[in-house]
């Protein structure tokens, strides 16, 4: 895997906070810990190549298995080689699968791994592996924002609402440029999303409405820490400065 690029890393965490679904009992004895949910913590990762790549090394999206050190990062979705124009303007940022998420199923999405705008999944409990729906172009990113529903741009700034339940998609709102990353803040509800106008933009995922929310220094990816703030990663091949991380405060108050 060393001659590949490394696209995208997500990692499968807590989307909504646990809710009550029955009363508690008041004196029925002591009450059993909850358990811990099965897959949280689980890191994937995407794997490029714009044809420069030898041998049979196979591009895609892998999944981190810690106890495994004979095959740390087996590949999950294979994928074909794919090229986009944007986000990033770049041929090597530019190819192959593109808008890996977490589905708070446990399943992982991810775009353009058998061709451009075909959205694929791979369920790790059922082991299968499959296209669930076709954009009208290609997937740029993409992010959870409810149990049922994954916000996923596409090349040129287009934003839809896929519903993992019944497959279907319909277009959200129109950014007008190409979006390089998409994160959901469960606190607020909001999803920010990384241009390649270098504008960062707080968009309600369910009506459509977004305003300016920061400016990146440079193209690059944003994503919504726990801490409370929304942290700035440039893509590699392209920062001005080695190291340029930063963060904003998100809001505390709705």
């Amino acid at each position: 895997m060393s001659n590949l690029d490394m696209g995208e890393v997500k990692v499968l965490r807590r989307l909504t906070i646990p809710q009550l679904h029955e009363v508690p009992p008041v004196a029925s004895g002591p009450v059993a810990p909850p358990q811990p949910v099965e897959g949280l913590g689980e890191v994937a990762i995407t794997y490029t190549c714009i044809g420069g790549c030898f041998g049979d090394i196979i591009q895609g999206v892998a999944r981190l298995v810690e106890d495994d050190p004979d095959d740390p990062l087996p590949i999950v979705i294979p994928a074909t080689e794919t090229m986009g124009g944007g986000p990033f303007m770049a041929p090597v940022a530019d190819a192959g699968p593109q808008g890996l998420t977490w589905g708070e199923d446990r399943v992982l999405y991810v775009g353009n791994s058998t061709a451009n705008g075909e959205y694929n999944t791979a369920d790790l409990v059922q082991a299968t592996v499959a296209v669930v729906h076709n954009f009208p172009a290609r997937v740029t990113a993409s992010a959870p924002v409810s149990p049922a529903h994954l916000l996923v741009a596409v090349e040129g700034g287009a934003l839809y609402r896929y519903n993992v339940i019944t497959k279907e998609s319909e277009l959200v709102t129109e950014l007008g440029a190409h979006v390089t990353g998409l994160s959901h803040d469960s606190f607020s509800g909001l999803v920010y999303a990384s241009m390649s106008s270098l504008e960062v933009l707080a968009v309600e995922p369910f009506t459509g409405v977004f305003e300016v929310f920061a400016t990146m220094p440079d193209k690059g990816r944003v994503a919504v820490s726990p801490s409370g703030k929304l942290y700035y990663v440039p893509a590699k091949y392209l920062q001005a400065q080695e190291g340029m991380i930063q963060s904003w405060d998100l809001p505390a108050a709705i």
